[in-house]
């Protein structure tokens, strides 16, 4: 037994989160976390205030269950889920069909791109060659190229800290070649969430990257980015206290973000 504030822990009936079953449940707020529900019909349970992060509701029927301040991140769901009338699910950072996050924050205010229209007058942002790059002649040829059409051309060696100087309007655009999945993805996340969009000039590198990915499940550079995205902003919350960003969901909507 574990006496703190007042509150008594049974530790020889305690059961792990992700063992939870809806229809054995008798403590309240439930927590969840992690537990398979799929298929499952949830009845007239009580999720009021109720932690279900990573829970699987995939094909679960929540039609008639209590929802209002449900923790839901990276929960799955998909098509069959049922869900009560009115709860939109995709905007509760769960993963699933049309789910989307619900912007990108600094200290709290909302950041945006940089609304330049003009090449010659952009400040960009690259990196580049690796030591062993093969191609060191063509990224130099490049980037003298580049550099003639730009208002000028920085470098910090970070293409995670590149992108989201641009997703902050700190720069007006940012190209790199030899990259990896874990080079970019959370990036991409937050640069989309800010407004800007994203193209690639090596397909054939992509599709080498995509080939080589072993989260099999995950088949766009976006997929691994939410999760990428929800990890550092939780886990910079927890440290600092400042949410890096605000609501981390789960696949992107593929509609830019409103201008606001």
């Amino acid at each position: 037994w574990y006496e703190a504030n007042k509150m008594i822990l049974n530790i020889e009936n305690w059961s792990p989160p992700e063992m939870a079953s809806p229809d054995q449940i008798n403590d309240y707020p439930v927590d969840a976390r992690g537990a398979d529900w799929r298929n499952k019909d949830i009845g007239t349970l009580d999720l009021k205030n109720a932690n279900l992060c990573r829970t699987d509701l995939r094909g679960a029927n929540l039609k008639c269950c209590l929802l209002g301040n449900t923790d839901m991140r990276l929960a799955k769901y998909d098509n069959t889920t049922v869900l009560p009338d009115g709860f939109n699910i995709r905007t509760s950072g769960a993963i699933g069909p049309g789910a989307q996050l619900n912007g990108a924050f600094l200290n709290n205010s909302r950041i945006r791109v940089s609304n330049k229209r003009k090449i010659k007058d952009a400040l960009l942002v690259t990196g580049g060659p690796r030591g062993d790059s093969k191609i060191k002649n063509k990224i130099f040829s490049e980037y003298i190229n580049v550099s003639k059409n730009v208002s000028n051309v920085r470098k910090f060696g970070s293409a995670a800290l590149d992108i989201a100087y641009v997703s902050c309007g700190r720069f007006d655009g940012y190209w790199q070649r030899e990259l990896n999945y874990w080079d970019i993805a959370a990036g991409i996340i937050i640069l989309k969430e800010a407004g800007g969009f994203v193209d690639f000039f090596d397909e054939d590198r992509i599709s080498a990257i995509q080939q080589s990915n072993p989260l099999r499940r995950m088949s766009e550079i976006e997929d691994l980015g939410y999760l990428s995205v929800f990890l550092a902003s939780d886990f910079a919350q927890n440290i600092t206290g400042q949410l890096f960003l605000a609501d981390a969901g789960a696949h992107l909507s593929r509609e830019r973000p409103p201008n606001v």
